[in-house]
């Protein structure tokens, strides 16, 4: 649940809206590699531009209309014909990324927002905290422990240091979150 660094940034010559991350100088070609292992796709957002400064890289993204979690807790829950337009166009995100051997890993639906300004059009935002999978992109074995304790999967939070399914892990979140849509609350409480 760590915030990361991002601000609404707008390109003073031609008024275009950016998400501007900011990221540490240190690591940031790894953080940024699962952009170069994914084509286009329309439900994840693309970088724009990328601009390397002394302590920090400075990452923009297409603007958006808000994100899932806000959108939620505004109407309070969702309906099962918007839930389920909106959450197929979650699935296909992360389904374009596990094919290429991209493991998502804090997925929750703060990541995921409206490109369009009648938020009928999702886009995942960000890929810095993915994994990528080498070699046999069939073993998605992970180890590292890393979410939100509302989205992980229950593996994550009790199974010690043995490794984990980490395309499991991603649906597990997704699961939750569609439930969050639909309910407008947490399936499991602290």
């Amino acid at each position: 649940c760590e915030k990361e660094e991002t601000y609404r940034a707008m390109h003073t010559g031609t008024q275009q809206q950016y998400t501007c991350q900011v990221l540490p100088l240190r690591g940031y070609l790894e953080r940024l590699a699962a952009y170069d292992r994914i084509d286009q796709h329309e439900n994840i957002c693309s970088l724009q531009d990328v601009v390397v400064r002394q302590d920090n890289v400075y990452v923009f993204l297409p603007g958006h209309h808000g994100d899932m979690h806000a959108y939620v807790r505004s109407r309070k829950h969702l309906d099962e014909e918007e839930a389920g337009r909106l959450f197929a166009q979650m699935l296909g995100a992360v389904t374009h990324c596990h094919q290429h051997g991209v493991v998502l890993r804090d997925l929750k639906p703060r990541r995921f927002v409206f490109t369009d300004k009648y938020r009928t059009r999702l886009a995942l935002l960000g890929l810095n905290d993915s994994v990528l999978l080498h070699g046999n992109l069939d073993d998605d074995s992970l180890m590292d422990r890393h979410g939100c304790p509302a989205y992980v999967g229950p593996e994550l939070l009790t199974n010690g240091n043995r490794c984990y399914s980490g395309r499991a892990a991603d649906i597990w979140s997704l699961g939750v979150s569609l439930y969050t849509m639909l309910i407008g609350r947490y399936p499991f409480q602290d």
